[in-house]
């Protein structure tokens, strides 16, 4: 036997909280089967006992309020509290994100505590070793206590100074290059589901750099150099 619940113009967070409480597939659309009542075909089970049903009614239509007293619907999750009156929304988001690409136990294993100030230098190579700007090290050696309020503003205003705000010194951090989509294009080659060329077309490069990067030539040459 199936049951099936299907929703029409359902309030925003409903359907997701229907899906939830039915432990159903989160991914579906339309229709939703209920989880522990069985989907057979005829085409996996063909001796399967059918009921011919010659009269049927439209599906009874319930409220939200009768979904939850009848347990379907999974319980409201509770809104994140506001944030305080004194908390500067903006830099809590900025230090929600500092700590994300810096977290404080990476932050003073790096740099120490309760530093006088730091070195540009530091600051140049942590950006290349992890990705984050020397402003955002700065910042994060502020928040993290590695040095204070003064010693930042001090070394801020140096920063400004040198044009360090709008272009920091050296070479940008090269921009991470996905790389799944290239494995697995030479994954199926390897497996002889494409050929040489359909693979060279996927990766969108001419045949005779394909072959050379099959074999890594450039790698090696530029390994060389």
């Amino acid at each position: 036997m199936q049951a099936w619940v299907a929703v029409k113009d359902a309030a925003a967070g409903l359907a997701a909280r229907l899906k939830e409480g039915l432990s159903a597939d989160k991914e579906a659309s339309g229709a939703v089967r209920l989880a522990g009542t069985q989907n057979f075909k005829a085409k996996y089970e063909p001796d399967f006992p059918v009921v011919t049903i010659t009269a049927a009614q439209p599906g009874q239509t319930v409220t939200v309020d009768e979904l939850e007293q009848l347990g379907v619907l999974a319980p409201k999750k509770p809104a994140p509290p506001p944030l305080g009156d004194e908390i500067d929304e903006e830099k809590a988001c900025d230090r929600f994100a500092g700590a994300f690409l810096a977290p404080t136990s990476t932050v003073l294993q790096n740099l120490g505590r309760n530093r006088r100030g730091v070195e540009w230098q530091e600051l140049y190579a942590l950006k290349h070793e992890f990705g984050l700007s020397m402003a955002g090290w700065l910042q994060r050696a502020k928040q993290c206590g590695v040095i204070t309020e003064a010693a930042h503003l001090s070394l801020w205003k140096l920063f400004s100074a040198r044009g360090w705000r709008k272009n920091e010194p050296g070479e940008p951090v090269s921009r991470e290059h996905p790389r799944l989509f290239e494995q697995l294009v030479y994954r199926a080659l390897g497996e002889q589901f494409v050929s040489e060329s359909k693979a060279a077309e996927l990766l969108g490069i001419p045949m005779m750099r394909f072959h050379k990067e099959r074999k890594l030539e450039l790698v090696d040459a530029a390994a060389h150099q």
